[in-house]
C-alpha cells in the first residue's frame, strides 16, 4: 500500500480592513500589511494584532484550523480626541 500525503497541520488566515492601511503581527512577529493573506500558518491558537495607521490597535485570538481559512474582517476603530485639559 502506498502511503498518502502527510497529514496537513497547517490552514490559513485572510485580514480585511476594508482599505484602512493597518500592519498586521501574528503572535508578535511582524506579518505584513493589510489586505494580508497566509497560507501556512500552523493550526492552532494565534493572537492576531492588527495596528492601523491612526495608532488605533485591535487584537484578537483566533484558532485555525488545518486545511481551512480564517478570514477576520476588522474595520479602523475611530480614535477618540485626547481629552480637554480641565
Amino acid at each position: 500500500a502506498e502511503a498518502g500525503p502527510p497529514a496537513v497541520r497547517a490552514g490559513a488566515l485572510r485580514v480585511d480592513t476594508g482599505g484602512a492601511a493597518a500592519q498586521v503581527l501574528i503572535d508578535g512577529a511582524r506579518a505584513g500589511a493589510t489586505p494580508f493573506t497566509r497560507a501556512d500558518l500552523p493550526a492552532g491558537d494565534h493572537t492576531v494584532r492588527v495596528e492601523f495607521r491612526t495608532g488605533a490597535v485591535i487584537e484578537r485570538t483566533i484558532t485555525v484550523p488545518a486545511r481551512e481559512t480564517v478570514s477576520l474582517v476588522l474595520e479602523a476603530p475611530l480614535v477618540a480626541p485626547a481629552p480637554m485639559p480641565a
